[in-house]
């Protein structure tokens, strides 16, 4: 069951319901017309057979997904995610690809009334992205968010290019490779952080038709992972930059644990 807030509106002043999220889901996500690429995160495996998740209207604020079978990932990886479009504009535009993905309401965001931070300004391409300050944004009362007037976003074709605008000025955050942190951390005004990540590297073998055989055999598997020195693949590579992961939950996540996991490599 998924309540939403009563103080949101599309831009024309049309109050946001859970009759538009259950229509983004049945009518757009889940139709054939559509193409929606991420449809799997909405369906389910019964009794052999691939079947979508059921949404239903409880009132105007709440809407309901019924499943057959539990998925611990569904309400993390899916309903937080979900952005809903506006019925009572989508619907003008069902069934037709081309008219839906050229809406000059889709395109140019100004659909989105009070429920984001930001609104759209400005894009031109493999230049900019520039959004403002959305002076309607739902949690602005209470926050006074967002707290910058404008959000550029630049887009460089090279890594160079985008260290000479760092070094030049232009722009006040990037991300930088472990090789290029020495370099920036003696230039003066410039402040390097190193934080903590969710993502990781792996190794994967290949047990398809093509692989070597050995490879099926679990313990062939688990040898090859023991004789890997993680850190000395963390020290040469990332330069420093990273922890020893014997997991796919990395250490940044609540749910991250060692208990009961396995230790292949060494590092």
């Amino acid at each position: 069951t998924i309540t939403i807030r009563d103080d949101l509106w599309w831009s024309d002043g049309v109050e946001v319901t859970a009759e538009d999220y259950v229509y983004t889901l049945k009518n757009l996500m889940f139709s054939d017309w559509l193409n929606y690429p991420y449809q799997t995160d909405w369906q389910e495996t019964v009794n052999g057979e691939t079947v979508f998740v059921e949404p239903e209207v409880a009132n105007e604020t709440t809407f309901v997904i019924k499943r057959k079978t539990v998925d611990p990932e569904f309400l993390d990886g899916s309903i937080y995610s979900l952005t809903p479009y506006p019925k009572h504009i989508a619907i003008k535009y069902e069934g037709d690809v081309k008219a839906f993905t050229q809406a000059e309401e889709f395109n140019n965001l100004t659909y989105t009334g009070n429920l984001g931070p930001y609104k759209f300004k400005e894009w031109i391409r493999n230049d900019k992205y520039v959004v403002e300050r959305n002076p309607d944004f739902y949690l602005g009362q209470d926050t006074g968010a967002p707290y910058f007037e404008q959000y550029i976003i630049k887009l460089f074709g090279t890594p160079a290019a985008v260290h000479a605008a760092l070094e030049a000025g232009d722009i006040q955050y990037t991300g930088i490779e472990p090789e290029q942190v020495a370099k920036f951390k003696q230039m003066e005004g410039i402040k390097v952080y190193t934080v903590p990540t969710r993502s990781y590297d792996l190794i994967i073998y290949n047990l398809r038709n093509n692989g070597w055989e050995g490879l099926d055999n679990k313990e062939v598997r688990q040898a090859l992972s023991m004789s890997i020195d993680k850190q000395a693949v963390i020290n040469s590579i990332r330069l420093g930059f990273g922890d020893p992961a014997f997991s796919f939950i990395p250490k940044p996540s609540p749910w991250y644990t060692e208990e009961g996991v396995s230790k292949f490599g060494f590092g």
